[in-house]
Order: structure tokens, then sequence, then C-alpha cells
């Protein structure tokens, strides 16, 4: 009976959290039907090229609502990592949230690509302290997000 006690905290640990996003919206940016993006990633907080292969794959996946690769882009999108926290997987699937947590925080900004001036920048913080879910699926779930900014869903 203690055995089993002891199994069902252990896995309750293992288990616990979940992979939430905050949104800061600093300027709301309103699109419209007409607008194709141009897009750019800058890494300053030292994310792993594989996680920008993962993020930047996940985003080419909304290529047909964002409009990317066409000639003279309305939109200029630039979205920088300001900080990038992965676990070791050994230590998420064994010690779960008391391993701490996964964490992807980026600020996007879109500019008029004629003009220059600024319509929308907004902050994404993504945290998972989850063992089930590692660091990819919480790059896609961030990319999904940051796409909600620029095209929200009808």
């Amino acid at each position: 009976m203690v055995l089993l006690r002891i199994s069902l905290l252990f896995m309750a640990l293992i288990f616990s959290g979940c992979a939430t996003t905050e949104t800061r919206v600093q300027a709301e940016y309103a699109p419209s039907d007409d607008d194709t993006f141009s897009i750019e990633i800058k890494n300053t907080a030292n994310a792993t090229e594989t996680a920008l292969t993962v993020f930047e794959s996940q985003l080419s996946t909304h290529d047909s609502v964002l409009h990317t690769g066409k000639p003279n882009p309305s939109r200029l999108v630039t979205i920088e990592f300001t900080k990038y926290t992965a676990r070791n997987p050994t230590e998420r699937v064994l010690a779960g949230a008391m391993a701490g947590s996964d964490t992807v925080s980026t600020f996007t900004m879109v500019q008029d690509a004629e003009t220059g001036e600024v319509l929308g920048m907004v902050n994404h913080d993504t945290r998972n302290s989850t063992a089930v879910e590692g660091i990819n699926s919480l790059l896609r779930t961030h990319a999904d997000k940051v796409v909600e900014y620029l095209v929200p869903p009808l």
C-alpha cells in the first residue's frame, strides 16, 4: 500500500504542470486580407539551430495564410528570440516539473514594408513544466501563437 502511494506520488510529480503561453500585446496589429509577409528571425537568446529549424518549420505550415515568399511583401515581421531554456530530456522525464521548465520567449514586431511604420508589437512567453511534452512541441505551439497574432483565426 505504501509502495502504491509512493508510485502514485511519483507519477503525479512527473506529469504535473502544463504548457501555457502568456501574450503581452504592446501594440495591437490589425491585419488586412491582402497582407503579405516577409519574416526575419533573430536569435539573441542563443536558441539551438535545431530549435530554430523546428520553429521555422512550424511557421512554414502557415504559409498559405501568411502569404510568405511573395515578391514585394506588404509587412515586415521580425521575431526575436529573447529567452530559450530547454531541459535535458532525461531530467525532464525523471523529475517532471521538479526539473524546472522549458521556456521560449519572443518579441514580434510588424512593420509596414514601404514606410517602416510599426504596426504591431507583441511578446509571447511559452512555458512547459510537463514531463510528457518536450521542447519541440513547445516551439510548435509558440510558433502557432505568433501566427495567431499576425492572422487571427476566423
